[in-house]
């Protein structure tokens, strides 16, 4: 039990969470619409029903988004290029968007939550993944 919690609160309540929460946060804050991405789900790893080849290329992709957020910080630049803030911050909702339609084969409740949200240009007011004790 020790072992999934820790899985749980690393990987979910820390890693994608804590991802949507960020980006849903600063979108919401600053105003920045969102365009929904549609991709297609056509993936060896899925067809080969490899579900933790398909998760970890997604987990990369949720990495990836996390520290495009970190060495941009964007949130450092709307006070004095605003412009690209937004850019960047359109980017990474774009990102989300891709990674909640990947998701959505392995955890469409998850997915149609992180979609809604960036339709609705909301933040979440419960965190996506609330940690475990």
């Amino acid at each position: 039990m020790e072992r999934f919690k820790e899985a749980y609160n690393g990987g979910l309540a820390n890693g994608l969470g804590n991802l949507v929460s960020r980006i849903l946060t600063m979108s919401e804050k600053y105003n920045v619409s969102h365009i929904g991405s549609k991709i297609d789900y056509k993936d060896s790893n899925l067809d080969n029903f490899d579900i933790k080849k398909y998760m970890d290329s997604i987990w990369i992709k949720i990495q990836d988004t996390d520290k495009k957020i970190q060495d941009k910080e964007p949130y450092k630049l709307f006070k004095n290029d605003h412009q690209i803030a937004v850019e960047i911050v359109s980017d990474l909702c774009t990102d989300l968007s891709i990674i909640a339609n990947l998701l959505v084969p392995v955890m469409p409740e998850t997915a149609k939550k992180i979609l809604s949200h960036l339709g609705e240009n909301k933040k979440t007011e419960a965190p996506l993944f609330p940690r475990k004790d």
